[in-house]
C-alpha cells in the first residue's frame, strides 16, 4: 500500500521510504576507481 511522497506501508503496518534503506547499500559499495575515467580514454585513443 502506498501512503503518498514515496513512503510505502509495509506488512507490519509500519511505514518504510526507499531513501532509508539506501545507507546499508552505499556501505557496501566500493569506493575504489574501476579503471581509467572515459573522457581520458577517449583524449588517448584520439591522440595516437
Amino acid at each position: 500500500m502506498h501512503c503518498g511522497h514515496g513512503w510505502i506501508m509495509g506488512k507490519d503496518g509500519k511505514r518504510w521510504h526507499p531513501c532509508r534503506s539506501q545507507d546499508a547499500l552505499l556501505a557496501e559499495l566500493s569506493t575504489k576507481k574501476q579503471g581509467k575515467p572515459w573522457l581520458l580514454k577517449a583524449m588517448l585513443r584520439l591522440f595516437r
